[in-house]
């Protein structure tokens, strides 16, 4: 069969133009369709695969998956035809939509995604997945090189290996798709699940957010050792809401009943941002669609000891939404560990940071004690501190006289008080009563707003006691589900960026070398109390 060049009419119909790409077995063509007056993308075999049975057969495969999808985020399939050509061969022939755009992976070429751009790109995926879930295909090769970036968002491509989730791969002895985004599952031969599209969609956000694949090495077996038996490194936080470092480490969790079902994830996601602007190599061996033989999932002996193992369970069936017990909008996250804690002060800075606190308490309180305490005082008294009476729910009551806010949460004392707001460092035992440990640290920061903004702007001060309600109300869901699982997880997320939003506002000049050293190390206690036990897992 002779290679068709541009000018070539398959079908009587469409006139090619262009080639726009080529893979192992497929070329792209631009073409014009003479029936409708439009221009379209039209598909041809070449090499063995125009000769081989199978290499047809994949292509019929992908024709009828495209044609039971209508979403806007997945390529539409406008005809699919046997066409004999010069030499009385029959040439499988599948014609789409043209799409005007960037591939994703030659954009990250150039370098990762602005974090909005890359979250509203996924998100968009993630519905996409949905669609494609809902009508029973898996997608089997999700990865930047079949997304393309487009002036109105992006579309999913590359249906070619796709099957039905009531077929299974596992029977060929032969595992398919690319190993930078391929799920425990597919490497070791077990099987295909929508819950592996959902693996790779997050090592889709980790490689969007970071310039680079979740797991990479020299070679197709390093990147593979990644997938089976390392944690999946931590994704940046900064510019992120938590929910998104969550619902990323639920996604590649290694055993695929702890991921979220791709509908959970389009709802995690939030659309903010405007889509990425499109502008336009020789890449890894495992960035590659690949025909491999299956990888043993057992670790090697150096990594067995310390390194998570993959998950050995058997095939598991398409999954669903999960239920959220708490009504949430997301499931519980996997109990595996998550990005390491805030950085650790050495104890002679520390020593030294609460010697200077002292010190600056002590002088304030002189201050504030100079002159007529008639006129100095007031009805309000100072925040509730960590030696407030506590109720038996957990969380800290005010001292009698103290001023709070209509929801109950304790009012910032401010310098014309009865006294300065206390800096001292919490004394409440957080695992016996964590919501009393937090309240002593709203109580620190009150005073250390209280000091002015050479010590802690007090915007910065504000966002920090935000960020604190938030812990605190996960603290209590946590409480009434035994501070375990997914509810113990959120609060240790929570509790790690509230000690980088700490390290931010150090960097940025808004809270002093001291302060930031005290608060972090008050954190990483708290962090460390709920490795240890994960808190009092009753209410108390």
């Amino acid at each position: 069969m002779d290679a068709p060049t541009p000018g070539t009419v398959i079908a009587e119909r469409y006139r090619l133009t262009r080639p726009l790409g080529a893979g192992s077995s497929a070329v792209v063509w631009e073409a014009q369709d003479s029936s409708l007056d439009r221009l379209v993308a039209v598909k041809l075999l070449h090499g063995g695969a125009a000769a081989h049975p199978a290499g047809r057969e994949q292509l019929r495969r992908e024709a009828l998956a495209l044609a039971r999808l209508s979403h806007p985020r997945v390529t539409t399939v406008f005809d699919y035809i046997e066409w004999q050509d010069g030499d009385g061969d029959f040439q499988p022939v599948l014609v789409t939509e043209l799409l005007a755009g960037l591939n994703l992976e030659d954009r990250l070429e150039q370098g990762p995604l602005l974090e909005n751009d890359a979250r509203l790109a996924c998100a968009q995926l993630a519905s996409a997945l949905e669609a494609v879930h809902q009508v029973g295909i898996i997608h089997r090769d999700l990865k930047p090189g079949n997304v393309m970036l487009m002036s109105d968002g992006v579309k999913l491509l590359d249906f070619g290996i796709a099957q039905a989730s009531s077929d299974t791969d596992a029977r060929t002895g032969l595992v398919i798709g690319t190993p930078s985004c391929m799920a425990p599952e597919q490497l070791t031969g077990r099987g295909a699940l929508p819950a592996s599209d959902v693996y790779a969609l997050g090592c889709i956000l980790y490689w969007s957010i970071t310039g680079r694949a979740p797991f990479e090495g020299e070679t197709v077996d390093d990147v593979v050792k990644g997938h089976l038996h390392r944690l999946p490194p931590p994704l940046p936080t900064a510019g992120l809401p938590p929910q998104i470092a969550g619902i990323y480490r639920q996604c590649l969790a290694k055993d695929p009943m702890e991921r979220p079902a791709a509908a959970t994830v389009a709802a995690v996601l939030e659309l903010r941002g405007a889509p990425a602007e499109i502008p336009g190599a020789v890449r890894p061996t495992a960035n590659r669609t690949m025909v491999m033989q299956p990888y043993d999932a057992s670790p090697p002996s150096s990594l067995a000891a310390q390194q998570q193992p993959a998950y050995m369970g058997p095939r598991v069936p398409q999954q669903s939404v999960p239920d959220d017990d708490d009504g949430g909008s997301y499931p519980a996250q996997p109990t595996f560990p998550g990005p390491p804690p805030p950085r650790r002060y050495n104890w002679i800075w520390m020593l030294l940071g609460a010697l200077v606190i002292a010190f600056i308490a002590a002088a304030t309180t002189a201050l504030f004690m100079k002159g007529s305490q008639a006129e100095k005082q007031t009805k309000s008294a100072p925040p509730p501190g960590i030696t407030a009476k506590t109720t038996p729910s957990g969380s800290a009551t005010a001292p009698s006289g103290s001023a709070t806010s209509s929801s109950g949460s304790p009012t910032p004392s401010t310098p014309s008080s009865s006294g300065p707001a206390s800096t001292a460092s919490p004394t409440a035992d957080p695992n016996a009563n964590p919501l009393a440990y937090l309240e002593g640290i709203r109580s620190q920061i009150d005073g250390f707003i209280a000091q002015g903004a050479t010590v802690m702007d007090p915007n910065a001060g504000r966002d920090l006691q935000n960020s604190l309600t938030d812990l605190e109300s996960s603290v209590q869901k946590a409480q009434q589900h035994g501070m375990k699982g997914g509810y113990l997880r959120d609060v240790q997320d929570k509790t790690d960026q509230l000690g980088s939003q700490v390290n931010d506002d150090q960097g940025q000049g808004l809270v002093n070398d001291t302060t930031a050293s005290a608060l972090s190390g008050e954190l990483q206690n708290f962090s460390d109390a709920l490795s240890n036990g994960g808190g009092d897992n009753g209410n108390n």
